[in-house]
C-alpha cells in the first residue's frame, strides 16, 4: 500500500477513495493523495458534516502510549 494509507486496511482505504475521489487516487497496488499541479482537490469535503461520510476502521487502530513523565536534572532536588 502506498504511503497515504500505510498500514491501513485495504477496505478502509477503498472507502476513503470512494467517498473522496477528488482527494485520493489509486496508485498501482495502493491508494494515495491525488495531487494536481501541486494542489489537492477538496470539493468532496465540502458536504454537510465536513467529510464524515466515511470513518476509519477504529477496531484496526492501536491505542496510543501514555507519555512517560521525565523531570529534567535541573529541576530535580
Amino acid at each position: 500500500m502506498s504511503m497515504a494509507f500505510a498500514d491501513t486496511p485495504a477496505v478502509e482505504a477503498q472507502a476513503f477513495l470512494a467517498a473522496h475521489p477528488d482527494l485520493y487516487a489509486r496508485d498501482g497496488e495502493g491508494i494515495r493523495l491525488s495531487i494536481h499541479d501541486g494542489d489537492l482537490l477538496t470539493g468532496s469535503l465540502a458536504k454537510p458534516g465536513f467529510a464524515t461520510g466515511v470513518h476509519p476502521d477504529w477496531s484496526a487502530l492501536s491505542p496510543l502510549e501514555q507519555p512517560k513523565t521525565r523531570i529534567p536534572k535541573e529541576q530535580a532536588i
